[in-house]
């Protein structure tokens, strides 16, 4: 790269750069700002290794507090694809109606949050139109469905996941602990009235109006029947580390941490937004490089073989 910016200096028909204010995106589409900024570059570098070697990536930055997008474009000369994943063990329950079990194997960053972690299961299995995944770890003989905020280290531990696929449903005001049998639920009518008949069965009135004006509760139905646990692994997804899956892990969508966060120019805080890098323009020579080096302890070099085309 030093030897290709030192060419890209050397051919550049700008001895001049103008300076050329760069304006926010603002309401303004993409192409728009897109175009904006690479002629803006094409003014100040002009030579044949930009036409060769340079594209343009977008960055989108999401505010979760006042929903601002932020979004900016980038040239580019050479993409710097991240390897420092774990392959971690992890069975998936799928809604359909074969009530599959996908015993899996996919890679995972070292150290993330579960709200980090879900885009990889994604990426392994995307599940059925109009599901989620909740993701649960067995501790001992107990299940515990884990929270969005929760830290998974999974260089250090060893995780037994479960993920289930759970029909994305309207949120509701009212928590219990009580459960009903199987015969109690017919997935074919509405979700929200078969949970109410079964709530109004346990609930007393007058708590619950007194309740009711202290906190707001979200109501998690996951319906697993027994079968689930009478079928042998139907099938196995073992991932493998290829350059689609590096480029796909590039423009997975991150949470940044609270150690780590954006500062919102409109809320004028830093925020725990959410980044996601596109590919707006890529160029006829395309330069990938792997990141083989951890810049966090243990500083070490990553030896994991990556599969790529050769024709």
């Amino acid at each position: 790269m030093v030897l290709l910016d030192a060419l890209q200096e050397d051919l550049n028909k700008v001895q001049l750069k103008p300076y050329i204010e760069l304006k926010d995106a603002d309401s303004r589409t993409d192409d728009d700002v897109a175009d904006e900024v690479w002629t803006r570059y094409k003014k100040r570098n002009d030579s044949v290794i930009v036409d060769l070697f340079y594209g343009l990536l977008k960055l989108t930055v999401f505010c979760p507090a006042c929903k601002y997008i932020f979004r900016a474009f980038d040239p580019f000369a050479s993409l710097s694809l991240p390897l420092d994943v774990v392959l971690t063990n992890a069975i998936i329950f799928c809604s359909n109606d074969k009530l599959q079990r996908i015993r899996c194997r996919i890679y995972v960053p070292p150290r993330c949050s579960l709200e980090n972690l879900l885009p990889y299961f994604n990426l392994a299995r995307q599940p059925d139109d109009g599901c989620k995944y909740v993701i649960a770890n067995i501790y001992g003989h107990y299940l515990r469905i884990l929270e969005p905020e929760d830290i998974l280290n999974f260089r250090e531990w060893s995780y037994k996941l479960f993920a289930f696929e759970v029909p994305s449903v309207e949120d509701s005001t009212v928590r219990t602990t009580n459960c009903t049998n199987e015969s109690n639920v017919n997935p074919s009518e509405t979700l929200c009235d078969k949970v109410l008949q079964v709530l109004n069965a346990h609930l007393d009135k007058e708590e619950v109006k007194e309740q009711a004006e202290k906190e707001v509760y979200k109501i998690l139905v996951i319906r697993v029947p027994s079968r689930f646990f009478e079928l042998n692994h139907t099938d196995e997804l073992h991932q493998k580390l290829d350059l689609d899956l590096c480029l796909k892990l590039f423009t997975t969508k991150e949470i940044l941490s609270a150690q780590s966060p954006w500062y919102c120019k409109k809320c004028k805080e830093p925020r725990q937004a959410s980044k996601k890098f596109d590919f707006w323009r890529l160029p006829e020579v395309l330069i990938i490089h792997l990141k083989r080096f951890r810049t966090m302890f243990p500083m070490e070099k990553i030896n994991e073989f990556v599969d790529f085309p050769v024709e």
